[in-house]
Order: structure tokens, then C-alpha cells, then sequence
């Protein structure tokens, strides 16, 4: 293999797409909205997914927002996350970590966060089964 094709190859195959499958908006659009001034509203009884899906769905909406231009930022405080979510920070906090663990997310800086790309094609995958099955 060429040293060109290397390089193609790795960026095709292993650097996170910049762009969200389309396909992935008609998904999501069943499990969430977004208003015009960006907040996100949950579609189910949140009762019905984990509170690590709860928190990534949150996230996706955050970036979403911010990808339609609608907030300035992608990312979320840890405070932020666990009031708009009404969950304990001490149930928000290793969730997070959980899923930085498995590269759903990223850390921008100390109690900010961020979800991947990768992150919101696990958890549309995730919540659609949850839901599913409930």
C-alpha cells in the first residue's frame, strides 16, 4: 500500500465524520425536538431509557442545536446537564465518565462535555431498542 493510500485510508476509515448521516435526523426526530431559542424536549416518558442515554440524547440535541445554529455551543456543564435533566450531579458525573470511557463523549474542559459523532449513532441506536422494548 502506497504511503498516499495509507493516508486516505485512514482518514476515510478511522478520523470521525465532521457530518451526521441525514438518514440519522429522521430517527432522532422521533425521540426529540428542538425549540428555536435550542432547548431540547424529549418526545417519551424519559423514564423508559437509562440515565447514561438520557444524559448522550441531551447532548445529541445540544449539538444539534448548535449544528442548526440556534445555541453558540455544542457542549454542556456538568451542572447544566443535571438541572435541565433533573438528575443528581453524582449520577450525572460517572455516566459522563462511563461514556468518555467508550469515546461517546469527549471532555472540552473540567465539567464540560461534549458528545461525538460516534456517540449519537450509539444512542439513537440504543434508545430506539430501549424504547422498543417497552
Amino acid at each position: 500500500m502506497t504511503e498516499d493510500a495509507l493516508v486516505k485510508k485512514i482518514k476515510e476509515e478511522l478520523i470521525e465524520p465532521e457530518e451526521l448521516p441525514l438518514e440519522l435526523i429522521d430517527r432522532i426526530k422521533a425521540m426529540i425536538r428542538l425549540t428555536r431559542d435550542g432547548k431540547i424536549l424529549f418526545l417519551f416518558d424519559r423514564r423508559k431509557i437509562s440515565s447514561a442515554d438520557l444524559i448522550l440524547l441531551y447532548l445529541a440535541g445540544k449539538k444539534l442545536a448548535n449544528i442548526a445554529g440556534l445555541i453558540e455551543s455544542a457542549s454542556a456543564k456538568l451542572d447544566e446537564i443535571s438541572k435541565e435533566l433533573g438528575l443528581p450531579k453524582g449520577t450525572v458525573a460517572p455516566r459522563l465518565e462511563e461514556r468518555r470511557c467508550e469515546g461517546e463523549v469527549v471532555r472540552v474542559e473540567r465539567g464540560i462535555y461534549e458528545i461525538t459523532s460516534i456517540g449519537i449513532i450509539n444512542v439513537v441506536n440504543r434508545v430506539e431498542s430501549q424504547l422498543a422494548e417497552k
